[in-house]
Parts: C-alpha cells; sequence; structure tokens
C-alpha cells in the first residue's frame, strides 16, 4: 500500500507532465490472496502484490489509454507517450464530451484494519475447523477463501483528486453429501464478522438425504434464492446494465429505451 498522499502526488506529476487537452491518471494498487479447497482438503493458495498506472490521454475528441504495472520512472513517461501516440491516430469519438470536473466526493468507510490478521495460516485454520463440522454432518466440502486490500486512486487535468482504501473478503462453501448439496456464502470487509459455523450451518440445510426425483422436460416456476438472483443480476450487470455497453450497441437495451423486456409477474415480489 503507497498511501494517500504519496499516491496522490505521483499522479499529479503525471498528469502535469501530459501535453494532452485532457489527461487522467488511475492507480490500482492490490495485495490480496486466495485459498481454494475441495474433497475436504485445502488444495491452493496464491497470494498477488501489484500495482497498475491507467493513463487516459484526450485530444479534442480523441482518446487512448496505456497501462504499465513498472513504476520507473522512465516507464511511466514512456507509457504516456504511448497513450499520446495513441491518441494522434485514433479515430474521434463524436459522443465524448469531457473527463470529469471537480466536485466533493463523499467520505465513505470502505476498510477495516482487522483484515491484516487474515494470514494464510490463520486462513488454513478457519477452513480445517469449517471442514470438521462439515465432515461432522456426514459431507464434505469445496470452495473458496479470498481476502484483500486495495487502493485506488483517480487524478485529472480538471482538477479531480480520488482516493479510497478498501478491504475485501468473502467466503463461499459447498457441501455435498451422496444425495445432494449445498451452497452459503459470505461477504464483507471486516473478517471479524466471519461466522464460519453458521455459514456450515445454512449450507449443510439445503442438503438432503432423500433419493432425487425425475422430472419431465418441460417449463416449470422456479423460486431463487438470493444468492443466484445476486449471480444473475450481477452477470447481467457485466453484459449490458452499463453506458459503454449501450453506447458500443452491445447492450440488450440498446435502441430498446422504452420497451418492456422482461415479464412482470414478479413485480409484487419483495
Amino acid at each position: 500500500m503507497i498511501k494517500r498522499e504519496s499516491v496522490l502526488h505521483l499522479l499529479k506529476n503525471v498528469v502535469q507532465e501530459s501535453p494532452a487537452d485532457q489527461t487522467e491518471a488511475i492507480l490500482l494498487t492490490e495485495d490480496s490472496s486466495l485459498t481454494r479447497f475441495a474433497g475436504s482438503a485445502i488444495h491452493q493458495h496464491v497470494a498477488e502484490k501489484n500495482q497498475t498506472l491507467i493513463l487516459r490521454v484526450v485530444f479534442g475528441k480523441k482518446i487512448a489509454v496505456a497501462t504499465t504495472n513498472i513504476f520507473q520512472p522512465s516507464s511511466v513517461k514512456k507509457s504516456l507517450q504511448k497513450a499520446i501516440s495513441l491518441a494522434k491516430v485514433q479515430q474521434p469519438n463524436d459522443e465524448f464530451i469531457s473527463l470529469p470536473g471537480q466536485k466533493p466526493i463523499p467520505e465513505i468507510e470502505t476498510f477495516s484494519k482487522n483484515i491484516s490478521r487474515v494470514t494464510p495460516n490463520q486462513k488454513a485454520r478457519r477452513i480445517k475447523s469449517l471442514l470438521r463440522r462439515v465432515k461432522e454432518k456426514g459431507c464434505k466440502a469445496s470452495g473458496a477463501f479470498s481476502n484483500g486490500e486495495v487502493e485506488l486512486a483517480v487524478v485529472n487535468s480538471l482538477g479531480v483528486e480520488a482516493y479510497q482504501k478498501f478491504s475485501d473478503l468473502f467466503l463461499h462453501l459447498i457441501v455435498e453429501n451422496e444425495k445432494s448439496s449445498g451452497y452459503a456464502s459470505f461477504v464483507a470487509r471486516d473478517p471479524d464478522q466471519l461466522d464460519v459455523d453458521a455459514l456450515v450451518k445454512e449450507a449443510i440445510g439445503k442438503t438432503s438425504k432423500e433419493e432425487p426425483i425425475q422430472i419431465e422436460p418441460g417449463e416449470y416456476e422456479v423460486i431463487l434464492e438470493p444468492y443466484a438472483v445476486s449471480e444473475l443480476l450481477s452477470f447481467l450487470g457485466y453484459l449490458g446494465f452499463h453506458a459503454l455497453a449501450v453506447q458500443e450497441g452491445r447492450s440488450f437495451f440498446s435502441n430498446r429505451f422504452g420497451e418492456k423486456m422482461v415479464d412482470g409477474k414478479g413485480d409484487d415480489l419483495r
């Protein structure tokens, strides 16, 4: 982690050196790890530390972006020159108006200092405790346990100076017996909120020892639990719930504003 003052100072220097009409510099710093387990055993632990600098330059309505994770002054300067060279040969984007201007940014608490206590050994102990509880119920477990610290900073030539630090932690769990399986998930910023026993209880509560039954092919009304609805909405958002997808004509909303696109039977559901 670089910290607020150092990050903003670095980005302001890059922006000030740019001859473009408008320039934006974004720095993303990540320190994260992921532990996977399957068949009731930990089989993988990976960790990543990385810093990515993203430069966007604008000449009139010509725009280009260059990215680097090498922070030597010569490399940063080379990336800026690359973005400038690319922008000059781009076709103008007639829909582009401007980079964002300066305005108040609300303070939001998104970081927990407790995240630093989540070490690989601690994660292994928590997973082993989870696996022991699952085994006591005659099931096997698989899933993933991830934690990380992230810094995001944005500076542009119109006066924007924004910085946010956040922590994240998730634990996805699948338990299964010979007949069925169950799923539970936990997401938070503070690892002290993680309740492994409650997560195991939730996942096991969705399993059954009854024999599965076969049903005939056809149309059936299905009720999705919150995890499934969240996953579905996230995927739809990735595909087309954002302005760029609409502008590029690859969203299912493109050229269909004002039309009803989904069934309204669930409008009264809460």
